[in-house]
């Protein structure tokens, strides 16, 4: 009798995906944390939530404009990706219209 597990579904991938990005960041493991954003923004890129999380380890890790295509890719407005805009659009050295907006999106989702 062979014992076979269920498949693991999609949304459980995407969990453990973001799971291990997120532990990654908090302890500092940024190359980890880039290396699972990107595995689980490539299998899930409608997913906010991992995009958000990927973005962050990109920006941590120096890479400014690879996380601003992340973000720029992504339609929804949350605090956090309002965060994310505001700081890559003070590191892109946008005018400061460009950063005034994001910030005030961000104080108006927070």
């Amino acid at each position: 009798m062979s014992s076979q597990s269920a498949p693991i579904s999609r949304n459980e991938t995407a969990e453990v995906l973001l799971m291990l990005t997120s532990f990654s960041l908090r302890v500092q493991k940024f190359t980890r944390a880039v290396f699972y954003g990107r595995v689980a923004h490539s299998l899930f890129p409608e997913d906010v939530a991992i995009a958000e999380m990927y973005a962050y380890a990109l920006l941590l890790m120096g890479e400014n404009e690879q996380a601003h295509k992340v973000v720029s890719k992504v339609t929804a407005e949350t605090a956090n990706l309002s965060l994310l805009r505001a700081r890559l659009s003070i590191l892109r050295k946008e005018d400061r219209s460009e950063q005034s907006s994001h910030l005030r999106k961000y104080l108006l989702n927070h």
